[in-house]
């Protein structure tokens, strides 16, 4: 145990002032610990977010490709056709 060499400090103060000091430190840690979380909860849904729309884009190019070339609408209909009689 550390010992304060100055004769007029109690040793019970310092122990007191080095364990707030530690405290300190300590919250400073869990601060810090807890803003990088939230950084990485805002990265994780801003990368999700990002799928989406790129997901969504991707949908939408089919869409208008099918629209250029009407055989696959056709393909579609007979596709259903298909299905209702099976």
């Amino acid at each position: 145990m550390w010992r304060c060499k100055s004769i007029q400090c109690d040793s019970k103060e310092v122990k007191v002032k080095k364990e707030k000091k530690r405290n300190r430190k300590k919250k400073r840690r869990r601060d810090g610990e807890e803003e990088q979380k939230e950084e990485k909860e805002v990265e994780k849904w801003r990368r999700g977010w990002r799928r989406t729309m790129i997901r969504k884009r991707r949908v939408l190019e089919k869409k208008e490709e099918r629209e250029d070339f009407p055989q696959f609408e056709l393909k579609r209909k007979e596709d259903e056709i298909h299905r209702r009689f099976i």
